[in-house]
């Protein structure tokens, strides 16, 4: 798949290489959104925020650009060829230096928040879920397109399988199927907590794309706050 056939408004994550502020080397994962493309190597992209403002990178930076396209995670190397403003939106030219490969990735653009979620095991048998007693009530620390990290009451083993319900807003839930990744023991409000990493094992395309939708609505809310 080409960087080229990418749709209008599909949100990406940005990581510049050999990148300085100063002395400080910023390395993190910055969010955009794809704009258009101008023929099979260059592309338009939303330039990203850093603290509040643009990001001032110079012409010839190089990154890497990821991109979550129908149910798969993709990579590609660019280059920032020009930058430019169109309807009063900055926009980075890149061009492209190769084909979109497919990767495997836990992390997508991770936002902090804190959600109601109730969650119970299940055993997986013949690729089906069997649910395994009633749901637990938890809350979420952050989450991401990937997966999510929640605390709940009673610890559940790295390695076991989980039904959610997350409570994205007032009126939608998500749910979802998630192995654990990561389980250990945290005392929170001088109470005995567990905190789980989860990594979404089967959700489908519309309840994926909810949750992404809400971190981008989240963090236009934290940019006009002045707080990201």
């Amino acid at each position: 798949m080409k960087a080229s056939e990418i749709n209008t408004g599909t949100k990406l994550e940005i990581q510049l290489v050999d990148y300085f502020i100063g002395d400080k080397e910023i390395n993190k994962l910055f969010v955009s959104e794809f704009e258009c493309a101008e023929g099979e190597t260059v592309i338009c992209v939303a330039a990203p925020i850093y603290e509040g403002t643009y990001l001032p990178a110079p012409i010839g930076t190089n990154m890497f650009v990821f991109a979550y396209v129908g149910s798969q995670f993709y990579r590609f190397k660019a280059k920032l060829k020009d930058k430019l403003v169109k309807d009063g939106l900055p926009i980075y030219k890149l061009s492209v230096d190769n084909d979109m490969e497919k990767i495997q990735r836990r992390q997508f653009f991770r936002l902090d928040c804190v959600l109601d979620i109730k969650c119970r095991e299940v055993d997986i048998l013949n690729s089906m879920p069997v649910p395994k007693g009633d749901y637990s009530k938890g809350l979420t620390r952050d989450i991401s397109g990937g997966g999510t990290c929640l605390v709940l009451a009673e610890g559940i083993e790295r390695g076991k399988y989980i039904e959610c319900e997350l409570q994205l807003s007032e009126n939608k839930i998500v749910k979802f199927y998630g192995s654990i990744i990561r389980s250990r023991k945290s005392d929170i409000d001088s109470k005995s907590r567990y905190e789980l990493g989860v990594e979404f094992y089967d959700i489908d395309d519309r309840s994926r794309e909810a949750i992404i939708s809400f971190i981008f609505e989240e963090q236009r809310k934290l940019r006009k706050k002045g707080l990201i």
